[in-house]
């Protein structure tokens, strides 16, 4: 047989049959192909879509959203059309394995895939910047255009883009990944430049120096996202979030698999052997004239699988013969064949052909129960329980570090009190010096050496004199000072054998004392002393409280590097770049500021006044001050006073503010507080409250009582000739004055902190715990589905279980023929002409012994097992969710009495503070240094233990209703809370409500 040339053969009659026989075998040709890829990728989502909603109907877990496009806003949302997808980059070594294969070099029509698709320099939603004010121009002016065109010549077009997402006229043309040549814009300046095999930037200007050691840096093409709420960052999780993207597909796939399933008990267009319908065409071309021959061979059936196993099929296959020659040019035969299959054993009865059905029914519930699941879980992790602790963990880390910058600057303050004393040298150094040499006996005075010191130790005989006696070492009470140079600058002291040298001594005075003699004893002695004169001490005190400033430094470092690790894990649990540089809106730790910074900077102001009181230098002796103060004009001492008293006004009117604002606002809600104590607390909230008011009405009186006298004072300079010894009385005024000033303001701040702590309120919850465990088996989502697979777990039993049985079948079926071909000539093109005479019927059973069981024994056995663990996982999931919710409701239980202990202890590190302040620096002095700086060490880590004892309440508070399955997580991801409503987190104190909020504030890349 060979195939010959049609056109080398005359034209015949039977050609025109031929032709259309070949024009029918090409419209069924064209059958194969079917629906494009867009009509099934529709079907397939209006079908998964309906499916999804369907189990969705309980509002316990029905989802504000199924459907698998993600937000236009995300990184990962696809701006291309889904059934033309661009050509990503491609790895440069890979993608050489799709233009050659080992040893045959370039395959043959590799280009195929840029020429039909394009390619794409991004893999990125390359649009998800716009939210943040980066403009689809500048992007494209990021990667754009190169000088060519795209006009096929160089095998590149443009990739197809979803009308409205990317315009294609401001988009160039993208290049073949392959060629790894950057395309450039030249002659704008910019530079911008990219790779397009890598898709990433290159040359672009940075927006600031990428140098420098800012913990904080981020990427300077990146916008940042300043004062972000939690609401916004649900909302960037849900748009960013790649798990929320995955669980919403694994519903989509669940619902496909049961598409399917329903779809297999539907008839379907499947003949007798299981086959599609189709066509086949053949034509013979032969030698021997007038003996070409067509065949076209159809059959086109259909076929249901029933509920109870069973199966019927019918199906219609016709042949049809073409002769292109003399005799009959053309005949068709027909069968119409049927077949009715029923187990009776093996694979029998609805419970075995309906378990795939089933299961895929009951799988698609439990995938959007799980979905569900997960919008209670993905809540928790934003707000409390994911990276760092979540958004609240953040923010307790973020409070951390403001209370350790505090701490420390409460401690460099107290550093430079030290500091100031320790430098208050004294006006003489006296260093011991047991004997004098001669050469120094001998410059001082005659007249004085010369006197008779003591008594003789012959009665006869005169007694010793002064000289006598040092040159023998011996103590003699008088003072000798030296002569020349060294006058009135230093002195022997022979009573006590020690050297006197006066604190402003000269550079020329130094020079004559430590040349006065060459004894080695004196000339260490002198340099002893004239060391200290130059030194500024560092005492003991100073260097611990250097030490503890220096270890709270380190801290700090510490701290901050670990809010930006824990913040980029967040990011990235946000689906954020973790080089995006974000802050958080810190709203919520305004309540936890316990001394607010009015107060603050008022003692700073009330501290820094000592440099005033000192420029009037009245703090020498009382015959140095009343010669001092004839030269220093009365208006100077006056305005120095009015100083005094403007400090005075503030700190009044701060003290009237907590009288008049918190203390009442605490007054309000006493009751309220005082019925969720004990008895034990109770008592201590009424006494710290009652010492608090009687702590303010102190301080104003004291306040009212300073600027009284400071008033007097003031008059007193205003009248004419002030005497020396007021302006004298008045400056020493002003400096007890200024101290009192500063202990009440530091009065302030312990009231302060006592009456704000008692502001803080936790959020309620009062369930008993056995109604939370009751509550938590009944809701949980994941225990539902928990127990379901329990009962999948005993029909795949019976599954297997019927498969260890014999194959029994009923079968029936037979065959409806037309004629044969040629059969009757006057009858042989009567494709439809059904004959009974020419039928069969077939009926009978159709039986397999059950004798080689072994696998089927095997899965039989591994089903018992399953079904066991499937048990006993239950069991173990039920424990597991009590013990969470027992775990989670004791905790609150203990935070919540934690609380109120942390309460009290910030009051008592607050007062601790105040006082071993007041015993090392005021008056009497004299304080152990060990109390000041436990007091400090107390202070930090009562602050910090307030706002980690809230947040983990908190945390316990969230779990609780998690795991109870009681959390209703709204549309928009936030929990149906009062608390977590908020535009801003701000926790609520007894005497007042929320704030409003505003919108996290967005800053573009420049």
């Amino acid at each position: 047989m060979f195939v010959r040339r049609i056109c080398c053969r005359p034209f015949r009659p039977g050609d025109a049959r031929r032709a259309m026989g070949v024009a029918l075998l090409v419209a069924t040709a064209c059958l194969p192909i079917g629906c494009g890829r867009a009509f099934w990728r529709q079907n397939a989502d209006a079908e998964a879509y309906g499916l999804s909603l369907e189990k969705s109907g309980d509002p316990r877990w029905a989802p504000p959203r199924l459907d698998i496009i993600p937000d236009p806003r995300s990184r990962f949302f696809d701006p291309y059309h889904p059934d033309c997808e661009p050509v990503p980059p491609d790895d440069p070594a890979a993608n050489v394995f799709m233009q050659r294969m080992g040893d045959f070099g370039r395959i043959k029509g590799d280009d195929d895939w840029h020429e039909e698709f394009g390619y794409t320099p991004f893999i990125e939603n390359p649009l998800w910047l716009e939210r943040f004010g980066l403009t689809r121009a500048g992007m494209n002016a990021a990667w754009a255009a190169h000088e060519g065109t795209s006009d096929g010549d160089d095998g590149v077009r443009l990739a197809g883009y979803q009308a409205g997402l990317i315009d294609p006229d401001e988009a160039s043309s993208l290049r073949d990944p392959s060629d790894q040549r950057p395309i450039s814009r030249d002659g704008d300046g910019d530079g911008v430049t990219i790779d397009p095999g890598e898709g990433e930037y290159a040359g672009l200007e940075p927006t600031e120096d990428l140098g420098g050691s800012d913990l904080n840096a981020g990427n300077p093409f990146l916008p940042a996202v300043f004062d972000l709420t939690l609401p916004g960052a649900i909302e960037l999780a849900y748009i960013h979030n790649r798990e929320y993207q995955t669980i919403l597909e694994d519903v989509y796939l669940a619902a496909l698999a049961l598409s399917f399933e329903r779809f297999r008990f539907d008839v379907r267009f499947l003949g007798i052997g299981g086959g599609p319908p189709g066509v086949d065409f053949q034509e013979e071309f032969l030698r021997r004239p007038a003996a070409d021959t067509g065949t076209i061979s159809s059959n086109f059936g259909v076929s249901r699988l029933l509920p109870a196993g069973g199966q019927w099929a019918v199906e219609l296959a016709n042949n049809t013969l073409y002769v292109f020659g003399s005799g009959p040019d053309s005949a068709s035969a027909s069968v119409l064949s049927y077949s009715i299959v029923q187990p009776l054993l093996r694979g029998a009865g609805r419970k075995v052909t309906l378990e795939a059905l089933t299961q895929t029914e009951r799988n698609l519930l439990y995938a959007v129960r799980d979905l569900a699941r997960f919008r209670k879980t993905f809540f928790a992790d934003a707000a409390t329980a994911g990276p760092g602790g979540g958004f609240l963990g953040l923010l307790t880390q973020v409070q951390t570090i403001n209370n350790l910058q505090d701490n420390i600057r409460r401690t460099e303050v107290l550093l430079n009190l030290r500091r100031e004393l320790d430098a208050r040298r004294p006006n003489v150094f006296k260093v011991p010096l047991a004997a004098l040499p001669r050469a120094v006996i001998d410059t001082f005075p005659p007249e004085l050496l010369n006197r008779p010191a003591g008594r003789a130790a012959n009665p006869d005989g005169p007694p010793p004199t002064v000289r006598e006696r040092l040159l023998a070492g011996e103590r003699v009470q008088t003072r000798l000072p030296f002569t020349g140079v060294l006058n009135g600058a230093v002195e022997y002291d022979a009573s006590l054998g020690s050297l006197w040298v006066v604190s402003d001594l000269t550079q020329e005075e130094e020079a004559a004392l430590l040349s006065l003699t060459d004894d080695p004893s004196f000339r260490d002695t002198a340099a002893d002393v004239v060391t200290q004169i130059r030194t500024d001490p560092i005492t003991l005190a100073a260097s611990q409280l250097e030490s503890n400033l220096v270890n709270l430094i380190t801290r700090l470092r510490q701290a901050e590097a670990s809010l930006q690790d824990n913040l980029d894990s967040y990011k990235l649990y946000l689906g954020l770049p973790p080089d995006m540089v974000v802050t958080l809106d810190q709203s919520f730790l305004e309540p936890f500021q316990l001394i607010q910074k009015e107060l603050t900077d008022n003692e700073a102001v009330v501290e820094e006044f000592v440099a005033e009181w000192s420029a009037l230098n009245l703090i020498g002796s009382d015959e140095e001050n009343l010669a001092a103060a004839e030269a220093i004009p009365a208006d100077a001492i006056a305005e120095v006073v009015e100083g005094l008293l403007r400090l005075y006004d503030r700190t009044r009117t701060i003290v009237q503010t907590l009288s008049e604002e918190d203390l009442v606002r605490v007054r309000s809600f006493e009751d309220d507080r005082l019925s969720e104590l004990d008895a034990l607390q109770q008592a201590r909230f009424s006494r710290d409250l009652d010492r608090d008011e009687r702590s303010l009405d102190t301080l104003l009186r004291d306040l009212n009582r300073g600027v009284a006298e400071l008033e007097v004072a003031l008059e007193e300079l205003s009248a004419p000739n002030v005497s020396a010894r007021t302006k004298v009385r008045v400056a020493d005024l002003i400096g007890v004055s200024r101290q009192d000033l500063l202990i009440y303001a530091r009065g302030a701040e312990v009231v302060q902190t006592g009456l704000r702590v008692e502001q803080l309120a936790l959020n309620p919850f009062d369930m008993p715990l056995e109604a939370a465990v009751q509550f938590a088996l009944d809701n949980r989502l994941d225990l539902m589905n928990q127990r379901a697979a329990v009962t999948d777990a005993r029909r795949q039993l019976e599954l297997a279980a019927n498969a260890l049985q014999g194959v029994l079948n009923l079968r029936a079926e037979g065959n409806v023929r037309t004629r044969p071909l040629f059969d009757n000539e006057s009858r042989r093109n009567a494709p439809l002409d059904f004959r009974l005479d020419d039928s069969d019927f077939n009926v009978g059973l159709e039986f397999d012994t059950p004798l080689d069981r072994i696998q089927e024994r095997n899965a039989y056995r591994a089903a018992l097992i399953d079904y066991q663990r499937a048990r006993r996982d239950f069991i173990a999931a039920e424990d597991a969710v009590r013990a969470d919710v027992r775990t989670a409701w004791r905790q609150i239980a203990v935070l919540k009495q934690n609380f109120e202990t942390t309460r009290q202890a910030v009051r008592i590190a607050a007062v601790q503070f105040d006082n071993a302040v007041e015993s090392q620096y005021g008056p009497g002095g004299g304080g152990s240094q060990f109390d000041l700086l436990q007091a400090l060490g107390n202070l930090l880590d009562s602050s910090n233990d307030l706002i980690s004892t809230y947040v983990d309440y908190e945390s316990a508070r969230v779990a609780v209703h998690r795991d109870m399955g009681l959390m209703i997580v709204g549309p928009e991801g936030l929990w149906r809370d009062e608390f977590y409503l908020q535009d801003e987190l701000r926790v609520k104190t007894p005497g007042a409500g929320a704030d409003g909020a505003a919108e996290p504030e967005i800053v573009p890349s420049d």
